[in-house]
């Protein structure tokens, strides 16, 4: 199990491992049921979609690097 909860925010998403894969549930209850690299790209797809940072913003530097980090762990699509 993952638990997620936002800064200052009372928003929270729990991951559970199933026996078809995964399943993604909030407060209110499951919302998704998925694959891990379903929720990988989702979630890639999510954080490349934000606005970009300043560069002379002091954590530009650290989103990159976690985004090209996070990259090679999400399966790219074929054909």
């Amino acid at each position: 199990m993952l638990s997620f909860t936002g800064a200052d925010t009372s928003f929270g998403l729990v991951v559970r491992r199933t026996k078809d894969g995964l399943s993604v549930a909030g407060k209110d209850g499951v919302a998704a049921r998925t694959t891990a690299p379903e929720l990988a790209s989702a979630v890639l797809r999510a954080a490349e979609d934000l606005p970009a940072l300043p560069p002379d913003d002091p954590v530009a530097s650290d989103w990159e690097a976690a985004l090209a980090a996070f990259r090679p762990l999400v399966p790219t699509r074929k054909g």
